[in-house]
């Protein structure tokens, strides 16, 4: 079992890996839906002791990690389009089910929307 000092937590592997904390959990959120993609298994496993516990990634795992973000397909070629556009497909449902009524969120009404 490798030591404290070998353990490093997601925010220092983001720090190194360069990406966000949201593109990590994406990542590994991807990786459980689709645990046989060739890329997936690109993704060391993490140490968790627990449900809801910090995880952690061994040193040499960085390495695999900055691997698997340069070899992952960018832009409409990506592969993770479940994951990272799920909002956007529940706000394309959400304005569906309002019948095409888009709600405002703050200020004030527009001229054409208020009565005279």
């Amino acid at each position: 079992m490798s030591t404290e000092k070998d353990l490093l937590t997601a925010l220092e592997v983001c720090v190194l890996v360069h990406c966000s904390y949201n593109t990590l959990n994406g990542w590994y959120r991807w990786k459980n839906l689709h645990p046989d993609n060739e890329y997936a298994q690109l993704l060391p496993d993490y140490i968790q002791k627990g449900i809801k516990q910090e995880r952690y990634w061994k040193r040499e795992d960085v390495e695999k990690l900055i691997k698997f973000r340069q070899s992952l397909p960018q832009g409409r070629s990506g592969i993770m389009g479940d994951v990272t556009q799920k909002w956007r497909r529940a706000k394309k449902e959400r304005e569906n089910k309002s019948n095409g009524e888009v709600k405002r969120k703050r200020g004030r009404p527009r001229k054409s929307d208020r009565k005279s």
